[in-house]
């Protein structure tokens, strides 16, 4: 809702460094204080101001309150152009009488971000996790929280990108398998989790499955297929994990690698250029190796190091999570949600089939949690391994998905990752060679600000 005081411009004078009053002495005259050079301005919005005062973690109606009486304030006072250490001043006074919501920390927060403003230093907060954790929800509160207007959602670009992926002839050969009918197979089931739907017929039979209680198939044909298999995996029909045969998890895993190799460069360049801008972001999906994409931006940030303009940052911090569920809380979301979806595909609902309703959606949750399950676990320790072979990334935090089966609420998981990012701005900006106070851009060694941290889980 508009005011009468949004029709009155307040002008804001920016200095090169955080405004300060000079104390200049001559020989002749005696002290007197003059101003640094000025170098441009900017129209105060009381928006802007609510959105920085939500970023140091105040509620949402506090921070449009003091950001409404700050304009007003000046109104009256007839402040209609000033510095911006005058109206940091300004603001200070006013938080501080703001009542008890607003506390020290607040002020203090205040302050770091506008000294991550001056400095220009974008956040990237990294999510990763298996399909369907909760992480996409997660990102896209959290960025409401911190002010990014940007969520790079790695599995969307995915989906916009495999269109337009030359493909090879997916028909299965009638005594073997190829590598293109075993792409197929594993993008049929990778994109059964994505949209919480169970496999056709078809892909279930390839896959050595019935349809009716994923019952592992062994007959003469199956047998004859597993000797022309030419590709080097288990036994077809004895090994199996969690409902789903090891075979057919090690044909989706090389997929999800091979989206993850195609991937990362084009997230790569998307958070390139999105720093480039001073932007905080965040970075989300399942086809992510965080280790190696951050060991590739600090590789490919000195690349361009040289053709980079100077006002751009050449540092960011890079604060990852991982997203994880416990099979409990998987099991329960994803029958929930098949639940809504109609359960199975339509050429899956047999009437003669032996199964009540009850049993077929149980089934159907078992069979995509132990593929989920898969993922995580592989995820996990793709991450972990490729953390102990790299000393400048930062460690990976994890996050308990509770919110999706009833625990702890999802507002609450990002009140305590909001205060991680805050204090590990906190502790990025403190452990800089820069000065608290210095507006200039930072050394030109192109690096990423590594924060470190214990793990952690939010229970």
């Amino acid at each position: 809702m508009s005011s009468k005081y949004d029709f009155v411009k307040v002008k804001v004078v920016r200095s090169q460094r955080a405004p300060s009053a000079i104390s200049v002495t001559t020989p002749s005259s005696p002290a007197v204080t003059s101003s640094p050079p000025l170098s441009h301005y900017y129209i105060l919005s009381r928006f802007a101001i609510a959105k920085v005062l939500s970023f140091s973690g105040l509620p949402d109606s506090v921070a449009q309150r003091i950001a409404m009486q700050l304009k007003k304030t000046l109104v009256d006072e007839g402040h209609l152009e000033l510095d911006d250490e005058r109206l940091r001043q300004e603001l200070a006074v006013l938080m501080t009488n703001s009542g008890p919501e607003v506390g020290p920390q607040h002020i203090r927060y205040v302050n770091l971000l506008t000294t991550l403003n001056y400095r220009r230093l974008p956040v990237v907060v990294m999510v990763n996790g298996a399909p369907q954790s909760g992480k996409g929800q997660l990102a896209r509160r959290l960025m409401g929280r911190l002010n990014g207007n940007h969520v790079a959602d790695v599995d969307v670009l995915w989906d916009v990108l495999s269109p337009i992926i030359p493909k090879t002839e997916t028909t299965p050969s009638a005594t073997g398998e190829n590598a293109a009918h075993r792409k197929w197979l594993a993008s049929e089931w990778l994109l059964a989790l994505r949209q919480l739907v169970v496999p056709s017929a078809d892909v279930l039979t390839a896959s050595g499955l019935t349809p009716d209680g994923y019952h592992p198939v062994a007959t003469a044909a199956s047998a004859e297929r597993d000797n022309n298999i030419t590709s080097n995996v288990p036994s077809r029909n004895n090994d199996r994990r969690g409902g789903l045969p090891v075979w057919l998890l090690d044909v989706i895993w090389d997929e999800f690698v091979s989206r993850c190799d195609l991937l990362e460069a084009v997230a790569c360049r998307d958070i390139l250029d999105h720093t480039a801008k001073g932007k905080t972001m965040a970075v989300v999906g399942s086809y992510l190796f965080l280790p190696r994409l951050m060991r590739r931006l600090a590789v490919d940030r000195a690349a361009a190091a040289l053709s980079t303009a100077p006002s751009d940052p050449e540092n960011f911090i890079v604060i990852p999570y991982f997203v994880e569920h416990s099979d409990h809380q998987r099991r329960a979301w994803l029958r929930a949600s098949l639940q809504v979806k109609g359960g199975r595909r339509r050429d899956l609902h047999d009437t003669s089939s032996r199964l009540t309703a009850a049993a077929r959606l149980d089934d159907d949750a078992n069979i995509l949690c132990a593929l989920a399950r898969f993922i995580q676990e592989r995820l996990q320790l793709a991450n972990r391994s490729q953390s102990e072979t790299s000393s400048t990334s930062p460690p990976m935090r994890e996050v308990q998905a509770t919110w999706l089966s009833g625990g702890e609420s999802l507002d609450s998981v990002v009140d305590k990752m909001h205060q991680d990012v805050l204090t590990e701005i906190e502790r990025a900006l403190s452990s800089s060679p820069c000065s608290a106070d210095d507006a200039t851009t930072l050394s030109s060694s192109a690096q990423v600000v590594a924060v470190s941290s214990p793990n952690y889980s939010l229970q």
